[in-house]
């Protein structure tokens, strides 16, 4: 059997309606209830499945009971789709040339910052603001 609505779209809308209309923010209500933020904010956005145990934590620090948060708004499928991420599609890469004419990617886990001539220095395992050496030897 096939739903006509997104139940977790619905269920997140109505609880960050349900959270808002309480007062409390998402980092809050997370804490509160012993959750993570990004967690919270993935239920919200229909993007979790939310277990029985969580709905109960969620309910209980917003002070209500669990049935309170399952009585939501049956959102049809085509409006829900509209907002949920589309699941074949990567996600997008920050990417830049590297600037040794390449062609590749830089890795997002390495630092890049600008080197002399605007050429782009790139450095395995830096901290922000490092000074290290790049390629080439340059500082």
């Amino acid at each position: 059997m096939e739903l006509e609505y997104d139940p977790l779209v619905s269920f997140g809308r109505h609880l960050a309606e349900t959270r808002r209309k309480a007062g409390v923010s998402q980092e809050t209500l997370a804490y509160d209830s012993g959750l993570s933020r990004s967690y919270v904010g993935e239920i919200e956005r229909g993007l979790r499945n939310v277990a029985l145990r969580n709905i109960c934590l969620l309910a209980a620090t917003l002070g209500l009971p669990p049935s309170a948060l399952m009585e939501f708004k049956r959102i049809p499928l085509e409006a829900s789709a509209k907002d949920k991420p589309r699941k074949d599609k990567p996600a997008k890469e920050k990417r830049l040339a590297r600037g040794d004419g390449s062609g590749r990617a830089v890795s997002p886990r390495k630092t890049v910052r600008a080197g002399a001539a605007g050429r782009i220095v790139v450095g395995e395992g830096e901290k922000a603001g490092a000074r290290t050496r790049g390629r080439g030897g340059e500082r």
